[in-house]
């Protein structure tokens, strides 16, 4: 069985860099020259603050020509000035941490696993239901197990 070769597109999309608003994207350097991709969301960014800057182009007719909006346009600018061609990259999305893992839920999760090592997540996810009445899925549990072996990791290395 022959391997398929994955196209640009599919990079683009495993990246968190495919435009999905290519089809948006009017500017003459998109539409004219090869090089210039329109699905490769980091170079529509890259472009647009270009043709703002260096072309002084107005704000309202680059999102025009891009396919964005305002809001997005400075979005960019902002992560670029910040940080510079990393600012540009997509971040992941959603929480940053487990925000139901409260002190007093962390402390239980602590005790249960120090009195009964062997313990299961999916174990320790029902313990929390019937004493906090609280929903936690068990990969939570797992994540902050491996973080806490981690950190005690670190501190042993120290």
């Amino acid at each position: 069985m022959l391997k398929k070769e994955k196209k640009k597109e599919d990079y683009l999309r495993e990246n968190k860099s495919l435009n999905v608003n290519a089809s948006k994207v009017k500017d003459d350097l998109f539409m004219k020259n090869n090089f210039f991709d329109p699905l490769d969301l980091i170079q529509v960014k890259y472009e647009i603050l270009r043709k703002v800057s260096k072309k002084k182009c107005s704000v309202d007719t680059a999102v025009n020509l891009f396919g964005m909006s305002r809001q997005n346009y400075y979005k960019i600018k902002n992560a670029f000035e910040k940080q510079g061609m990393a600012g540009l990259l997509e971040k992941k999305r959603g929480p940053r941490h487990p925000f139901k893992l409260k002190e007093n839920i962390v402390d239980f999760v602590n005790k249960q696993k120090k009195e009964n090592p062997s313990i299961t997540s999916i174990q320790i996810v029902n313990e929390i239901k019937n004493k906090f009445n609280l929903s936690i899925h068990h990969r939570t549990i797992e994540r902050f197990n491996k973080a806490q072996k981690k950190t005690s990791k670190r501190r042993k290395e120290e």
